[in-house]
């Protein structure tokens, strides 16, 4: 395992000293931009101990260096912010790495390339993508070998040697050396320290020098008030304890660690140590104490997924693991081909019911004319134009909902099939990420529908089943995500994280994804949409509020008609205007009702009541 990869800069003695005098100076400087590096210059500093503080000035510099766009201070605070997240979610401490490497290249800024080509190899050798780590951090140490001050070679030097396992020993020692000759001669205790650490076994081999000298070394560490430097010569005196036939001792030593780096929230090294004492106690044979900390160890994973979950899921994620890529790009290609049995099954099912409506109008015009079968005539006629009336819907949903996400689908294979080599696997890699999306949109799509369908159907029984509500709301509203971020709209949920509400999930988000599409389409620039829930007499009353131009008087009292919705020359209904009608429909299978309200330029709410126990 290698040392710390990340370009982190450690607290020492003379650190804090400028710590204080740039903190001292700053109320004094005038320049933003100079303002602006000496927040960044305090994130760097306080990367080590006091990680809320790197988040603070990270934060600080990358807003005023947006208000005046001075790139190099974007591309520096992005690589703070992700050396921040690198303990906590390699996920989204990447996605601010590939940042900083962006903007860097785009102001020609060569330490903050190399140092964020560095950290991205540290993100993708934690993902155990040791091939494309390898390349970062070659290409790195190629333009740090041209810097006028090329002291950031020291910590290349030594990650390469821990990253390539193709060196002989003779090269490996000869790159750490060079890096320990870089590192003293800018006099870089720390990198010093990173050398001791990666070479503590070579260096003395013999058990009580090599006990002697870790021990020092986390001392060394502690005055500086280098926590990360003092885990890692704590594990590797553990390990020399475990390698020596000292359990006691080894297990000491790294429960230290342990404590260590839950005091410091290092989940991810939390869990790599916990990993080291599960195999320890099984290799033992202590059943009770290997399952102990396999459960440890589980539950810091599930904390790292949880935060990856809350944090989102990117194209960075298939750059750092290509297995991923190729496991998705099936899954893409397997619910692209059920969206195509699904529409066979659906064009199979309306060509039956067209041959059944055929048929009732046959019968119809062979009917004798009798009071009772005049009645009956009655009743069916108006039953066959409730039926027409379904079919054409779907008809009309089928060709204005579907096709736009087939023709979207054929327009990203042909770009990805013709592309050839022009495309980098970057843009291959969003072109998939791009079908993918699509046709998860649609598959939900469709079960939407489908329930509906299925609602009219004889024999339906409704049968309610309770949901977290803003669980639903946040699932609907990400079909309308790349919008609202276009046109940087906030979603404002005023319900309580725990509110529950009843009824049928897949209506449930086939009417909520409409409203919210609606409310996001008509919305301006920077608005907000409220969704906002009321207990009141039984009943749970939800409401979806938009800013945006209203709707005048008619458009009002139309907005859930069929007839209104109808074209004028063929009367079949709109695709694009039925989407509320459907909506009306589903509420009123689950028992409840559904309005809206508006003024012009002003903003529209939407009322959703529906019974609650």
């Amino acid at each position: 395992m290698m040392a710390f990869l990340c370009a982190i800069s450690f607290e020492s003695e003379a650190q804090i000293q400028e710590i204080r005098k740039i903190q001292k100076n700053l109320p004094f400087v005038k320049n933003e931009k100079a303002k602006i590096d000496a927040w960044n210059t305090l994130a760097s500093l306080f990367t080590q101990n006091k990680r809320d503080s790197v988040l603070y000035y990270a934060d600080l510099a990358e807003k005023h260096a947006t208000a005046i766009n001075y790139v190099a201070g974007i591309a520096k605070a992005s690589n703070y912010k992700g050396e921040y997240y690198m303990t906590l979610n390699n996920y989204l401490s990447a996605k601010y790495y590939n940042k900083a490497l962006e903007l860097s290249k785009k102001a020609k800024d060569t330490s903050i390339i190399c140092e964020s080509m560095n950290n991205i190899g540290a993100s993708l050798y934690i993902d155990q993508n040791q091939k494309l780590a390898m390349k970062y951090l070659y290409d790195a140490d190629d333009l740090a070998k041209k810097m006028q001050k090329d002291s950031i070679r020291s910590l290349l030097l030594l990650n390469m040697a821990g990253v390539d396992v193709s060196l002989t020993a003779e090269k490996r020692d000869s790159i750490s050396s060079l890096a320990l000759s870089i590192a003293k001669k800018y006099k870089d205790e720390i990198k010093i320290l990173q050398y001791a650490d990666v070479h503590a076994r070579t260096l003395y081999n013999p058990f009580s020098g090599l006990v002697t000298f870790l021990k020092a070394n986390i001392a060394k560490a502690d005055s500086m008030g280098n926590t990360t430097m003092k885990i890692h010569f704590l594990r590797r005196l553990a390990e020399a304890y475990i390698i020596n036939k000292d359990g006691t001792n080894g297990v000491k030593y790294y429960e230290e660690a342990i404590q260590l780096c839950r005091e410091n929230s290092y989940q991810v090294m939390t869990a790599h140590i916990l990993g080291e004492l599960f195999k320890y106690y099984r290799s033992q044979g202590n059943m009770e104490r290997s399952g102990y900390f396999a459960d440890q160890m589980v539950q810091e994973y599930q904390k790292l997924s949880d935060v990856a979950k809350k944090s989102g899921f990117n194209y960075v994620d298939y750059v750092m693991s290509p297995n991923n890529l190729k496991v998705e790009q099936e899954r893409a290609e397997t619910q692209k081909r059920i969206i195509i049995v699904f529409s066979i099954l659906i064009a199979l099912t309306l060509l039956l019911l067209f041959f059944v409506y055929r048929s009732y109008r046959i019968k119809k015009n062979y009917a004798k004319v009798q009071e009772e079968l005049h009645e009956k005539s009655k009743e069916r006629e108006a039953d066959l134009a409730d039926r027409e009336k379904f079919y054409n819907t779907i008809i009309s949903v089928m060709a204005h909902d579907l096709r736009s996400p087939f023709s979207s689908i054929m327009m990203a294979s042909d770009l990805y099939t013709m592309g050839g080599d022009t495309l980098s696997e970057e843009e291959k890699n969003q072109i998939m990420v791009k079908m993918k999306d699509i046709s998860l949109m649609s598959i939900q799509f469709m079960e939407g529908l489908l329930a509906w369908v299925k609602s009219r159907m004889d024999g339906y029984v409704y049968q309610a089943k309770s949901y977290n509500l803003n669980q639903l709301v946040l699932e609907a509203n990400a079909f309308c995500l790349n919008e609202q971020e276009n046109k940087n709209i906030k979603l404002e949920l005023k319900s309580s994280a725990n509110d529950q509400i009843q009824g049928d999930k897949n209506m449930l988000l086939f009417v909520f994804r409409n409203i919210l599409s609606n409310a996001t389409k008509y919305s301006g620039m920077s608005k907000v949409i409220t969704v906002n829930l009321i207990e009141k007499q039984g009943s749970l009353l939800l409401s979806f509020t938009d800013y945006g131009i209203g709707m005048t008087d008619d458009g009002l009292k139309n907005l859930f008609s069929y007839q209104e919705n109808a074209d004028s020359k063929t009367g079949k209904v709109k695709g694009a205007g039925i989407a509320l009608t459907i909506c009306k429909e589903m509420i009123g299978k689950m028992n409840g009702k559904i309005w809206a309200e508006s003024i012009r330029m002003e903003g529209s709410t939407f009322y959703i009541s529906l019974p609650h126990q």
